[in-house]
């Protein structure tokens, strides 16, 4: 990133609807992270349908989600406390990886 600047994977919210199951609606999966740097904290999110974000603290660097890398839904009630998702990201800055 940068000097003075931390990404932190803070949390996510999985409400997809699991495979071979039928659901009125398809749900959403969102990623929470944090940049802390001298200016402070700032939150930013990302999911499958939101891959890219710009945030400020990395002054028009890109961070882009690899949306092949994430696992499909789990099974309604397999979702344990303290369980993670992993994510691979890229972060570009002036086209550049």
């Amino acid at each position: 990133l940068a000097r003075g600047l931390v990404l932190t994977y803070d949390s996510f919210s999985d409400s997809r609807c699991p495979a071979n199951t039928r659901c009125i609606w398809a749900g959403r999966l969102i990623f929470r992270f944090l940049i802390e740097g001298p200016d402070g904290v700032e939150e930013f999110t990302l999911g499958p349908d939101q891959p890219v974000a710009t945030p400020a603290a990395l002054h028009g660097a890109r961070v882009t989600l690899d949306t092949s890398a994430i696992p499909p839904a789990r099974a309604a009630g397999t979702t344990r406390p303290g369980d993670v998702i992993p994510v691979t990201l890229r972060i570009t800055a002036d086209g550049r990886k």
